[in-house]
């Protein structure tokens, strides 16, 4: 192992070869074992000068045209015998340095840079920037292209609500936004999602939008079937739709479903939109929801079930009560009753909350539901000490 020991200094790094080491310099530092300082490490001569190590120090040998400890002072009086202004220049000394007046299409201190601006490219007041490997141009308002050549009829807020604007030969045209419509998306497009059902035809309005419904379907979004469709009430009898089918208005004269029977039924004998059902010596009447009686005289005010939860609902003289299922309470069977089941154990009393219940124990006892014995209960410690009830009994915190 040759590079056993310290073979490399100043933080070297040793390989071994056939017959000897080698070492990898720390920066900063040359030689063999990298024993000498490295004075030229950090390019310690300017303008392209070469360094050169000494045993104390450094020396550089200048360019031409350069001068000084570190080659940092120009060797003669004028710079511009260095010819330092390229691509056809013409070259102004000044003082200890020079001025390049560049020939039409290059720029920079030397001239040595494209002017790709040069001829003015970018056209209707648009501003030209270098670059790299081209130009760009900034545009004026209402005008694009790459050398803004091209009139933007989409400048400023053409399309309204988030439209797309996108130019023509002679002006634009929108794309809107879903939910808009109009040359410049202006206007709500009231048809937008499809609101008329069943087939129904969607039409634009100023306020709003109208359904023109298929045959057999009818309201403002055509979501209700029209039962009267196909004139369905005979004899001259007028068809009235319902939620689950239709019910005929007989003319003076007639009865039955579709108005096909002669009524015997005088005059105004069931009330409130009954149906009158004619006998061998008189009438009844077949009331429409939400009546009852034998006229259809009285409110039905069961009727659309209002009592929830499984409550059976009960007629009165000014209303209706719910006998409410197990579980459950309120004028509507519309409250849990969290209560049901007795879940305060031990004489405890339960009480209802908004969403749940809370027990109020009996002497002795403790506990969300009252399971947990009071040991507590008496005051059994002495002289102010506090109690503490624990699993099988109680404990005292005396006081000093």
């Amino acid at each position: 192992d040759f590079c056993n020991g310290d073979s490399c200094k100043n933080g070297g790094t040793c390989t071994n070869g056939d017959n000897g080491f080698t070492c990898t310099c720390a920066p900063g530092w040359i030689g063999e074992t990298c024993k000498t300082p490295d004075f030229c490490f950090g390019d310690s001569c300017e303008n392209g000068g070469t360094c050169n190590n000494g045993d104390n120090g450094f020396t550089c040998t200048c360019k031409p045209g350069w001068m000084g400890e570190t080659c940092e002072t120009i060797e003669h009086v004028n710079p511009c015998v260095l010819n330092p202004c390229e691509n056809g220049r013409t070259c102004e000394s000044s003082g200890n340095g020079f001025t390049c007046t560049c020939e039409p299409g290059w720029m920079g201190e030397t001239c040595d840079t494209p002017d790709h601006c040069f001829s003015d490219p970018c056209e209707n007041g648009g501003s030209c920037e270098n670059g790299d490997d081209g130009f760009t141009c900034t545009c004026e308002p209402g005008w694009m292209g790459e050398t803004c050549e091209t009139p933007d009829f989409c400048n400023g807020d053409s399309c309204k609500n988030g439209g797309t604007c996108t130019n023509g030969d002679n002006g634009f045209t929108c794309t809107c936004a879903p939910g808009w419509l109009g040359d410049t998306c202006e206007t709500p497009d009231s048809c937008f999602g499809d609101p008329c059902e069943n087939g129904g035809t969607c039409t634009n309005g100023d306020n709003g939008f109208t359904c023109t419904c298929a045959p057999g379907w009818l309201g403002n979004t055509c979501e209700t079937p029209d039962f009267c469709f196909g004139d369905s009430c005979e004899n001259g009898g007028t068809c009235n739709n319902g939620d689950n089918g239709f019910t005929c208005t007989c003319k003076p004269g007639w009865m039955g479903e579709t108005c096909e029977t002669p009524d015997f039924c005088n005059g105004d004998s069931c009330k409130n939109g009954g149906t009158c059902t004619n006998g061998d010596n008189g009438f009844t009447c077949t009331c429409a929801p939400g009546w009852l009686g034998d006229t259809c005289e009285t409110p039905d005010s069961c009727f659309g079930d209002p009592c929830i939860n499984g409550g059976t609902c009960n007629n009165g003289d000014n209303g209706f009560t719910c006998t409410c299922a197990p579980g459950w309470l309120g004028d509507t069977c519309e409250t849990p009753d969290y209560c049901f089941g007795d879940p305060c154990e031990n004489g405890g009393t339960c009480t209802n909350g908004d969403n749940g219940f809370t027990c109020t124990c009996a002497p002795g006892w403790m506990g969300e539901t009252c399971k947990t014995p009071d040991y507590c209960l008496g005051g059994p410690c002495k002289n102010g000490g506090s109690c503490k009830n624990d699993n099988n009994g109680f404990t005292c915190t005396c006081i000093p």
